[in-house]
């Protein structure tokens, strides 16, 4: 197909699409209109409603920067008015800015036009042959810190910052073996069955802060793990980002699926904390509630509530570098936690003068956390605890064993979770010579463990007999399973058989 388009624009009368001047790109602009093609047919299967954006800007096109693996550049800008010319693409000029309604959109959109359309219709399935972060660089340097999902939260003083660095691998050493973690983990990814098993469509829809629908792709397409620094530093962030997993809630996390086993999370319980009272040489065990405050009661809240309100609250602390600051963050994190059905918020409502009171109270009980609080240590431990997560990646890719990272959890088939308890000991062991409390979500009393036993008894008797016999706890429930799911488990299935 890539041939014959490439036939058809490069006839067109007075159509210019061979690069002018002495220079050339440095990826032949045939295999710049293969991406191109590969990237709209990934989103025609997704939907064919949906439109991909292409900066028409020269300054997004760098071919020689190692976070440009395939080399693109600016001349696929005419490679796009050429299949525009001919009738295969649609253009949307300066539409679907998700964030602000389109008012400061300066990209452009385009969608395959019904010709394009009807020639991928002819396609055979090729969803599962599809590489797609072919020599994408997995270790990122950047002066920009990110959120939850790794997206750089840009500085708002007109500071001048690079929002890629680039560096060179003779540099430093160390990145080699980062990097070669991080492609094997990905390619093990890339081989293995990763889905929400109850889901009717492959995504999930949310409503962004401005009350936006953003769409949450699940599947391969979404599934590419890179690691980040920041403020151009190798110690600070470097947490593992990207895979849908880390941009779902956890009610869509109980049930997915890995190879078509059922998986279970396991969390460090309050991790920062931890860290920071390890460094005082205070280690609390499993039940101990870092977030109780029994002497107070704020706001009128239960101690649930305000429970709840502390442990945010300390935890922007940790991230902000002033009380006002730490304030601040922690409003606006309950503002964006409104539930879009319910309209409920997901933590209180509380005034300065109340989350002072906390906070302070906080301390007084925990003293050896002070020097920890509104000290801007958070892009510090978000370093400590990645190599925490680097550490059980490592473990098991050489198990041959998918695990998914969510910063301080992790999600593996529910026949590993002794694996992954032993490893998450393990690793904090070398990183800070003690052990880290840590949890299973939604662990099952001795009664409830019995109930999903007998349900395995009788309608899947093998995983039952596998539970019985590595002696393990079972997942708290057994998933659903959708049509959508089984076929596309099934498909991946006989894919996977031809690769062998």
């Amino acid at each position: 197909m890539t041939d014959e388009i490439w036939l058809e624009i490069t006839e067109v009368e007075g159509l210019i699409v061979l690069p002018t001047g002495n220079r050339k790109p440095l990826a032949p602009l045939i295999k710049q209109l293969r991406v191109l093609l590969v990237d709209l047919y990934v989103g025609w299967l997704a939907d064919p409603s949906l439109s991909i954006g292409i900066s028409r800007s020269n300054n997004s096109y760098v071919p020689k920067s190692r976070y440009n693996g395939l080399h693109i550049s600016k001349e696929i800008i005419k490679v796009i008015d050429a299949l525009v010319s001919v009738g295969l693409l649609d253009h949307h000029n300066f539409q679907n800015d998700r964030v602000y309604g389109g008012k400061f959109s300066r990209t452009s959109r385009y969608r395959p036009s019904s010709k394009l359309q009807a020639r991928f219709a002819k396609l055979q399935d090729l969803v599962f042959d599809i590489s797609y972060n072919e020599k994408k660089e997995t270790i990122v340097l950047s002066d920009f810190e990110t959120d939850e999902t790794g997206k750089a939260i840009k500085a708002k003083d007109g500071s001048k910052k690079r929002l890629l660095i680039e560096y060179g691998n003779d540099d430093y050493p160390f990145v080699a073996p980062w990097r070669l973690t991080l492609n094997r983990y990905n390619e093990l990814l890339a081989r293995s069955h990763i889905d929400i098993s109850s889901l009717d469509r492959p995504y999930i829809e949310r409503k962004t802060k401005d009350n936006k629908i953003q769409r949450v792709p699940i599947g391969r397409s979404n599934q590419y793990v890179q690691r980040i620094f920041s403020r151009n530093s190798w110690e600070l962030n470097g947490r593992f980002y990207g895979g849908w997993w880390q941009q779902v809630g956890k009610s869509y996390r109980k049930d997915i699926m890995i190879d078509g086993c059922p998986t279970v999370e396991i969390d460090y319980k309050g991790m920062h904390v931890a860290i920071l009272a390890s460094e005082q040489g205070v280690l609390m065990g499993d039940s101990y509630d870092w977030y109780t405050l029994d002497q107070i009661e704020v706001g009128g809240l239960d101690k649930a509530s305000q429970r709840k309100a502390l442990k945010l609250l300390v935890l922007t602390a940790i991230n902000a570098s002033s009380k006002e600051k730490a304030f601040k963050a922690y409003q606006s994190k309950r503002t964006s936690s409104k539930d879009k059905d319910t309209g409920l918020y997901e933590f209180p409502r509380l005034n300065k003068a109340q989350l002072d009171l906390l906070l302070r109270c906080f301390i007084e009980k925990h003293p050896y956390l002070e020097h920890g609080i509104c000290s801007d240590r958070g892009i510090e431990l978000m370093f400590m605890d990645s190599q925490i997560t680097d550490i059980i990646i490592t473990k098991f890719v050489e198990q041959n064993e998918p695990v998914l990272t969510i910063h301080d959890s992790y999600i593996v088939r529910a026949d590993k979770a002794h694996l992954l308890e032993e490893t998450m000991a393990e690793a904090t062991a070398i990183v800070f010579n003690n052990r880290l409390p840590a949890e299973q979500e939604g662990q099952l009393t001795q009664e409830q463990t019995m109930h999903v036993l007998n349900q395995f008894r009788q309608h899947d008797f093998d995983t039952y007999l596998d539970l019985i016999g590595k002696k393990i706890n079972p997942p708290q429930h057994k998933p659903t399973q959708t049509n959508r799911y089984k076929n596309d488990y099934n498909k991946f299935n006989k894919w996977r058989e031809r690769q062998v």
